[in-house]
């Protein structure tokens, strides 16, 4: 499947997965709701794809990692938003245990921008890279209600 062709059918995917973990229940009028995407190797086989509800300076929403052949991570989103930068807790679940980690986003009106992750060896945990710039991409999906 050309590149493109995958891009257009993992979106579609995607936005039904969103909509199948939304939460229940009517959301604000104020909030606004912001779908996006990230596909990534050789085939665009990994994909992030974060829902993120904006009321006001607080955050909350869903994101899920799914790396092609390897355990995915799906999980809740909590935090603020200061101007553009989006600061959240990542609450998530990856075979069968919970974990958590910081995020930092940038929103700049339409793409959705996320600093890397590092491996801390003194922690031998996953974290924010925070002296690296916002290197990852997400595009922006329609979200399904």
């Amino acid at each position: 499947m050309k590149g493109h062709a995958y891009k257009g059918l993992l979106a579609a995917s995607v936005s039904a997965v969103i909509a199948c973990n939304a939460p229940a229940g009517k959301q604000e009028a104020s909030a606004s709701e912001l779908c996006f995407l990230n596909t990534a190797g050789n085939n665009h086989q990994d994909s992030t794809q974060v829902h993120l509800s904006i009321k006001d300076s607080v955050v909350s929403g869903e994101m899920i990692w799914m790396p092609f052949e390897k355990d995915s991570r799906k999980g809740k989103l909590l935090g603020t938003k200061n101007g553009p930068l989006i600061n959240v807790l990542w609450t998530f679940m990856q075979e069968g245990m919970q974990d958590s980690i910081r995020l930092q986003f940038k929103y700049d009106g339409d793409h959705l921008h996320q600093k890397p992750l590092m491996f801390n060896e003194t922690t031998s945990r996953e974290e924010t890279n925070n002296n690296s710039p916002y290197t990852t991409d997400l595009e922006p999906v329609n979200c399904i209600k």
